[in-house]
């Protein structure tokens, strides 16, 4: 079953093994489990902007803005 809700996910993690950063989600866009593709949304280390990457594209992943790569 494909849940199609939101789902908060923080970006620290504090554990007794030691702290941890989120830097990268991967999601599934598609109507179901058998069709559809992934894509990554990540946090960029020089300047701490999401950028989601799908396929060719990269976009600003709160502002929806493609990013030329060429």
């Amino acid at each position: 079953m494909k849940v199609r809700r939101r789902v908060a996910c923080p970006t620290k993690l504090a554990l007794p093994t030691g702290d941890y950063r989120l830097y990268g989600v991967v999601s599934h866009v598609g109507s179901g489990l058998s069709s559809g593709h992934y894509v990554a949304a990540v946090q960029s280390l020089r300047d701490g902007v999401w950028y989601e990457c799908d396929d060719t594209q990269t976009y600003n992943h709160f502002r929806g803005q493609m990013i030329d790569k060429g």
